[in-house]
């Protein structure tokens, strides 16, 4: 894809053309863009939990997924660590409720306050994300979750 010129625009006045600074500026955002002159670019989602946390399920606030997504980076985020028994949470998604597909499993150790993870699950664009809390630590469980899928 290339940006279109302006000199038709600007015939018969004086202009002075962009320089080097600008045109890397618009390359870099040529190559952002795919041939169908939208981002190519991955999308964020921050899910999160606030507080003591607890075993449960769909903790974090109702997220739709926007477009279609393979996550490569997947990232457990904690306030307060664990202490006594690993943190155990697992990121799904669902067209259907009830019906989630497993996307990652996060485990934060006693003291730890992230974990990172990939995948290779393909989630579908209409989707909603699901975060569960599957184990906590005995002595104190953690606090303040945020998960960030991208």
């Amino acid at each position: 894809m290339s940006l279109p010129t302006l000199t038709a625009f600007f015939q018969g006045q004086a202009y002075t053309p962009l320089n080097s600074p600008w045109t890397g500026f618009f390359s870099a955002l040529d190559a952002l863009l795919g041939a169908s002159g939208t981002a190519v670019a991955a999308e964020t989602y921050s899910l999160g939990a606030e507080g003591t946390l607890a075993i449960a399920s769909d903790v974090a606030p109702k997220t739709y997924v926007m477009t279609s997504v393979t996550p490569s980076t997947l990232r457990l985020d904690l306030k307060q660590a664990p202490v006594g028994a690993n943190l155990v949470v697992a990121l799904s998604y669902y067209t259907t409720p009830g019906e989630t597909t497993l996307v990652a499993t996060f485990t934060a150790g006693p003291g730890e306050l992230s974990d990172t993870q990939t995948s290779t699950v393909a989630v579908p664009a209409g989707a909603w994300w699901e975060v569960d809390i599957t184990s906590v630590g005995t002595t104190f469980p953690g606090s303040d979750l945020t998960v960030t899928v991208q």
